[in-house]
């Protein structure tokens, strides 16, 4: 995890998303909530899927920073330009002194950047959605068995 975080805010990243994960099962109702619970869906659960999908995130996001090509079909945002606006230098230059282990202003900066770029980029609708449907399918699985 060191080097991931050397890219992305791994922790904050992760915070987020448990807040995301826990507000999306907040939405169920209280019996639903209490059948998952008895299922060891619980905080500790929920926190940790949280931790698994910020680590992949992350894994992802350095993959992603690392292509020739950052264009994201379908969406405004790019890393490598925006990464320039932001810091005034190429994203090339900003993982190279990264990759280096150089303490600059940008290597401090950059990690917390990556999150709210990946925010801004794909927003907390698809966390949330995919999520409740894991929710779902877990109190249909126990629904289905229940009897």
């Amino acid at each position: 995890m060191e080097q991931l975080e050397k890219y992305i805010d791994v922790k904050r990243l992760q915070d987020d998303i448990t807040k995301i994960y826990l507000d999306s099962f907040q939405e169920f109702q209280e019996e639903d909530k209490e059948a998952l619970r008895s299922e060891g869906f619980d905080d500790d659960y929920i926190k940790g899927r949280a931790r698994d999908s910020a680590m992949r995130l992350s894994r992802d996001f350095v993959k992603y920073c690392h292509k020739s090509d950052t264009n994201i079909l379908g969406n405004f945002n790019d890393i490598t330009p925006d990464t320039e606006r932001r810091f005034k230098v190429p994203l090339k230059e900003v993982l190279s002194q990264i990759e280096s282990n150089q303490e600059t202003e940008i290597t401090k900066a950059f990690p917390g950047f990556a999150v709210e770029w990946f925010f801004l980029t794909f927003g907390t609708a698809g966390l949330a959605y995919n999520f409740k449907d894991e929710i779902n399918e877990r109190l249909y699985q126990i629904e289905k068995y229940k009897d």
